[in-house]
């Protein structure tokens, strides 16, 4: 009898990740195109990423370099 699987498809999940792009790996999570000024104190860089204010606050964002 052959060991092969009998619905003729592999459903592990090694098979999965092959079949898969890479898209988001090596995004960074910078907002390039931002042109706030970094919240730390001191900072004046340009602040190209985002952070929650508050877990009340979700959509409020604290912006750094």
């Amino acid at each position: 009898m052959d060991k092969s699987d009998p619905f003729g498809f592999d459903i592990s999940v090694s098979a999965s990740k092959k079949k898969k792009t890479r898209g988001k790996r090596g995004m960074s999570g910078a907002f390039e195109t931002s042109q706030r000024a970094c919240e730390h104190p001191g900072c004046e860089e340009v602040g190209q990423y985002r952070a929650p204010k508050s877990p009340d606050e979700l959509d409020e964002y604290k912006w750094f370099c």
